[in-house]
């Protein structure tokens, strides 16, 4: 058979084993729908308003987000800041007065944050700008609020229902979940609707400009800006001065998100296996270090125990040339002192008195009188040493 046949068999049988498994597949196997749930992106984690300024920049608004204010938009971009200014300084309070005053237009979104109802109950007291208020926390809160001049109340009897707000002659369902009512001295103030002592939103004029209070942020929030009409509502409320061109979003108002937060929320896949890592390093070194040696006692030594010492100390720095010529001193001293006549005589002559003195070969003497030590001569050159000198 010639090629082209044979590979239009192989050709058929492939097709032919692809076809019956495609078959087999389809009978025995079946098609489900999975919810799967994705994890949000260090980015979503960070800024809980991510979502709302995606949203806005594609309806047309764009829209940039930081976490805390630097200096004041210009007076033609809608400002949402998230938090209750408790850590706010007064500078920039200031400066965020003024700017309303200008024209611009401020967005507070408030935390569902019970310390509301404490720190609030000051707003209108004339004390609250002296040092003896009970906290300082709670201070800058109702400093905050009179600043713009809004006040907080309980949580009304529809909390955690959807209401239809009037926005801007737009109906449109929100759930502010528990937020509290939000009320303002100022007049005229739009309520979107709502009768005011229910109003869990309001807006209302200020200089040239305007102050929109939210008693909850959650209508906001990346979980909650896709439900209802919350996404109409957040552009709804960022067009409510006519001539706005832009957006810009104050997701930590009140710095409470420190840096090792930060860090950890943005990279905490990174910073996870690091830290095992380091508790494992930690284990196994406590495990190689063992328990602690004890103390020694604090008494005297005898003199041998420092001369073993360094005898030990030196064997181990292998100064074979030091030890040998140490041992060679002191038979040289013993021979002065004992055998003057020895130290007399030549060389050849003193080891061949010396050999025939310690009964050892003339060779193993001249050896440890005279010739370099190593590792392997040394403990035998000690020997003859301290052998000859104990036979003078």
């Amino acid at each position: 058979m010639n090629t082209r046949v044979v590979n239009g068999i192989v050709l058929v049988v492939v097709v032919g084993v692809l076809v019956g498994v495609g078959s087999w597949i389809a009978s025995k196997g079946h098609f489900e729908d999975v919810e799967v749930e994705i994890d949000e992106s260090s980015e979503a984690r960070a800024n809980p308003l991510l979502a709302c300024e995606r949203i806005l920049t594609k309806l047309g608004l764009p829209t940039e987000s930081r976490r805390v204010i630097a200096t004041p938009p210009a007076t033609d971009t809608t400002l949402i800041v998230v938090g209750d200014g408790h850590r706010v300084a007064r500078s920039m309070l200031e400066s965020l007065r003024d700017w309303v005053d200008r024209g611009g237009h401020l967005v507070i979104a408030l935390p569902n944050d019970a310390s509301w109802l404490d720190a609030l109950k000051h707003a209108n007291d004339d004390t609250i700008d002296r040092d003896d208020a009970e906290d300082r926390e709670d201070r800058e809160r109702a400093l905050f609020a009179k600043t713009f001049g809004f006040s907080i109340g309980a949580r009304p009897a529809n909390a955690g229902s959807t209401i239809a707000l009037d926005v801007g002659g737009f109906e449109l369902a929100v759930d502010f979940d528990e937020a509290r009512v939000v009320s303002t001295t100022s007049s005229p103030v739009d309520t979107f609707g709502v009768e005011p002592s229910t109003a869990q939103a309001i807006s209302y004029e200020r200089g040239r400009g305007r102050v929109t209070v939210l008693g909850s942020v959650e209508p906001l929030t990346n979980d909650h800006v896709g439900e209802h009409d919350h996404a109409e509502f957040a552009l709804r409320l960022a067009r409510l001065l006519p001539d706005t061109r832009g957006v810009s979003i104050a997701f930590d108002l009140d710095g409470n998100v420190g840096f090792l937060k930060r860090l950890w929320t943005a990279a905490w896949p990174m910073l996870a296996p690091l830290v095992v890592l380091a508790l494992l390093w930690a284990w196994r070194a406590g495990k190689r270090f063992g328990p602690r040696i004890p103390e020694p006692v604090d008494d005297l030594r005898d003199f041998a125990d420092h001369v073993r010492a360094a005898g030990e100390y030196l064997l181990r720095s292998h100064a074979y040339v030091a030890m040998v010529a140490a041992a060679r001193g002191a038979l040289d001293r013993s021979i002065t002192r004992t055998r003057p006549d020895l130290a007399r005589q030549d060389v050849t002559a003193r080891e061949r008195e010396l050999a025939q003195a310690a009964e050892l070969p003339a060779d193993d003497v001249r050896e440890a009188m005279t010739a370099s030590p190593s590792a392997s001569s040394f403990v035998r050159m000690v020997r003859t040493l301290e052998r000859i000198r104990r036979s003078l």
